[in-house]
């Protein structure tokens, strides 16, 4: 007597596992728009599928794919690997996003121009490179709580009024915070006319402080070298120490 009831239900369970797998990505991306991300020329499903233009509000990030890993949902996860592209600029990383609402980022690689990051709400007028190679970034709420990796700015030129090339410089993230701790990472110069050596420290109360000290070599341009000397005096090896603190 059971038996027709089994059949019905493995088949209902069939047609919705079959609807699942094959549903189109446009059908997903289509309810996007609420969140400020917007997609065109989506293809695919939603287990496996791109979009040939993906804006974050004003951000235009540029083409985007995705391969979503059923296997993480068993576990309260919702994870993929995720690629975005331009001409001259790529992110890619795992991503994993917990009931919660926390997002993890893991084997992150990414290279940005500076100017395409403007409307994100960078300082317009600078020109350089962002890269950054992380093995983690924790997001929660819209900010993050914990990095470890590293970010370099390189190619360094600006401000637009007055445009000097300062080299390049990295962050060192050491490891992974612990939620609810700061994050810190040491500022090192790479190349170019400034020596950096410096901390920068962010509280969970969105406060920074950044501290160390700075020196000119001789190819530094003029104005570079001017602005130092507001710093005070500099000790005999060249170097001033400044302090920069504030929240964002």
């Amino acid at each position: 007597m059971n038996r027709p009831r089994l059949l019905i239900a493995l088949g209902l369970a069939a047609f919705l596992l079959l609807l699942l797998v094959t549903l189109p990505a446009q059908v997903v991306m289509g309810h996007l728009g609420r969140l400020g991300i917007q997609a065109t020329g989506v293809s695919g499903s939603i287990w496996n599928g791109q979009a040939a233009m993906v804006r974050v509000g004003t951000l235009p990030l540029g083409q985007l794919s995705w391969d979503l890993h059923a296997l993480k949902l068993l576990t309260g996860h919702a994870s993929a690997t995720v690629a975005v592209k331009q001409a001259d600029a790529f992110a890619q990383a795992d991503i994993s996003v917990a009931l919660n609402g926390r997002i993890t980022l893991r084997d992150v690689t990414a290279s940005w121009p500076l100017g395409a990051l403007a409307a994100a709400g960078l300082p317009a007028g600078w020109k350089g490179t962002a890269n950054a190679r992380l093995t983690e970034l924790v997001v929660e709420h819209g900010l993050p709580i914990a990095i470890a990796g590293t970010v370099d700015l390189a190619n360094l030129v600006g401000p637009a009024n007055r445009p000097a090339d300062l080299g390049s410089y990295r962050a060192t993230f050491p490891s992974a915070a612990k939620a609810g701790s700061e994050i810190a990472a040491d500022l090192t110069d790479v190349d170019g006319s400034i020596s950096l050596n410096a901390t920068l420290r962010v509280q969970p109360d969105r406060s920074y402080l950044i501290e160390g000290q700075i020196a000119t070599r001789p190819e530094a341009p003029s104005q570079v070298v001017s602005a130092l000397q507001y710093l005070g005096e500099a000790d005999a090896s060249g170097r001033r120490p400044f302090s920069l603190s504030g929240t964002f």
